[in-house]
C-alpha cells in the first residue's frame, strides 16, 4: 500500500468516525470520496444475523445527510445470499 493510499484510508476512517450523528459523519465521507470517485449518494446499512434482518442506518447526498434507521427482514434466500 502506498504513502497515498494509507493516507486516504486514514482520512476515511477519521470521516467516519468524526461524529455520533452517522448522517453528518456519512455527508463528510461522502464529500471526501467524491474527490477520488464519481459518487452522488452512500449508504450504510448493518446486518442483524439473529433477526434476519438489514439496518438501514442512513445515506448521505452531496448536499445533506439522512438518518434512516428501518429494519428491513429477509427472505432466508437473501439472508443467505449476503451472509455467504
Amino acid at each position: 500500500m502506498t504513502q497515498d493510499e494509507s493516507r486516504l484510508i486514514r482520512d476515511i476512517t477519521q470521516c467516519l468516525y468524526s461524529s455520533l450523528e452517522i448522517e453528518k459523519s456519512l455527508h463528510e465521507t461522502l464529500l471526501l470520496l467524491k474527490e477520488y470517485l464519481p459518487l452522488d449518494l452512500v449508504h450504510v446499512f448493518v446486518l442483524d444475523t439473529s433477526a434476519q434482518t438489514l439496518r438501514y442506518l442512513a445515506e448521505a447526498t452531496v448536499k445533506r445527510g439522512t438518518l434512516i434507521d428501518e429494519r428491513i427482514q429477509l427472505s432466508w434466500d437473501h439472508f443467505k445470499e449476503i451472509r455467504d
